[in-house]
């Protein structure tokens, strides 16, 4: 009889011991993915993907990325993929081509859409649906003008000759930051002169050595040049590459750039480059998930939703990146 007791009691322990088991072992149940779909992975999307991933985690969910290198198809795919995955809820889209939002949005199949970095038009976007998050590329233009303007303030002739340095074509960066600078200048009363390909700039698709060799025309070329303007660091560091070779300073000729990269800001503490627009990453990056997380919960998010652009330069330094 004790034996049987004993037996029934060791079993017991064992089945609760098991139970305790399963508990502790069993993973709570999470709140779903958010997903990134980028264009392609270069310095500054890196750290806009590593703010992605570090902000959605934070608020519970899991996380992936995948990048099109460029191949839009692709992204359309990878967009496809994530709206056929009941895990995903929610899909941020550095989009290839901000003008394909209409149909990356039609391959999210529903699910919450955040454009972060490259804006798509307006008309494409829905209020708590498929927003933006980004900064106004217009406003980085905007900036470098306002720094030129200040800088040319004693120039008698009020005609500035411009080297223009242009990313991508049909990019918003390459066409708000072009617009921007040419605003502010022409309402500062300035006649804005470009002298590089055919009085539109010339592209040098964000590239460092793209900068330099076209730089190294334009002072071939055009021997009163009063200032190059590139719509990225890259190319503007390429451009004062060129400027010191042609045996020249930046001091003669400012080079005035967008993004403030690591290798910018030492550039313009060592007085090459003249000036740049601190674009905010990690700022992009936290947005796009506090917005992909707003239509989860219900809410009326706008369709866009800015970061601000600020400038970084020897006598303006708010974001404190000089320090």
């Amino acid at each position: 009889m004790k034996k049987r007791i004993l037996c029934v009691v060791l079993c017991l322990t064992m089945v609760g011991l098991m139970a305790v088991g399963c508990q502790s072992t069993k993973a709570p149940e999470g709140k779903g993915v958010i997903a990134l779909s980028l264009s392609q992975t270069d310095t500054f999307l890196a750290t806009l993907r590593d703010a992605v991933e570090a902000a959605a985690k934070t608020a519970g969910y899991e996380f992936q990325v995948n990048d099109a290198n460029k191949d839009q198809q692709k992204q359309i795919t990878d967009i496809q993929q994530y709206a056929a995955d009941p895990a995903v809820k929610a899909i941020i889209i550095c989009p290839s081509q901000a003008t394909a939002a209409k149909e990356m949005i039609d391959a999210a199949g529903g699910k919450p859409v955040v454009f972060v970095n490259r804006q798509p038009d307006e008309a494409d976007l829905t209020i708590g649906k498929a927003v933006f998050a980004g900064s106004d590329e217009v406003v980085a233009g905007e900036t470098q003008g306002h720094w030129l303007a200040r800088h040319f303030a004693d120039k008698a002739d009020k005609t500035i000759n411009v080297g223009l340095l242009l990313g991508e074509p049909g990019h918003p960066g390459t066409l708000g930051r072009t617009a921007g600078f040419q605003n502010v200048l022409t309402a500062e009363g300035y006649t804005v002169n470009i002298l590089n390909g055919g009085g539109q700039g010339e592209y040098g698709n964000w590239d460092r050595k793209a900068g330099q060799d076209l730089t190294s025309q334009i002072l071939l070329n055009n021997p009163n040049v009063d200032c190059i303007v590139a719509n990225n660091d890259d190319m503007a560091l390429g451009a004062v590459e060129a400027i010191l070779a042609a045996g020249k300073t930046t001091a003669e000729i400012p080079v005035v750039g967008v993004d403030a990269t690591d290798v910018g800001l030492a550039s313009l503490k060592d007085g090459g480059l003249s000036m740049t627009v601190f674009q905010d990453a990690k700022g992009q990056g936290d947005e796009s998930v506090r917005c992909a997380i707003a239509i989860l919960n219900g809410e009326s998010v706008p369709k866009l939703n800015y970061v601000p652009f600020i400038e970084v330069s020897q006598d303006s330094d708010e974001a404190g990146l000089l320090k």
